[in-house]
């Protein structure tokens, strides 16, 4: 069954997803290297989900047959988890920048 012109918002919605993708892996490189495993899980969800948003909108465009029912359970497994991941990662930052802001003492060199 298809349906002509069925998602108002199909070109401008997967351009968004993946240049959101893209503008996540920007910092991604510097996190990573500094071991803010918060941030780099963050990213990674937040780019995982963006690129399957894309791939759902752009493969689902005006149709309702399901061509690749596995895509469609990993998708929905993905995104049922994603909720939580979002949460704890967020979470895990808060509690580094709780670390950072209770610590009495400021250390400006490595020698100190």
């Amino acid at each position: 069954m298809t349906f002509k012109n069925f998602s108002y918002m199909y070109p401008v919605y997967p351009i968004l997803c993946i240049f959101s993708a893209i503008f996540a892996l920007i910092p991604l490189a510097t996190h990573w290297m500094a071991g803010n495993i918060g941030a780099v899980s963050l990213a990674l969800w937040i780019i995982g989900g963006n690129v399957m948003a894309a791939v759902n909108t752009i493969v689902w465009r005006g149709n309702l047959r399901n061509p690749h029912p596995v895509w469609g359970d990993i998708c929905q497994a993905y995104f049922s988890v994603m909720n939580f991941a979002i949460s704890a990662a967020t979470l895990y930052i808060q509690f580094h920048l709780w670390k950072v802001a209770r610590n009495k003492r400021l250390l400006v060199s490595v020698a100190e």
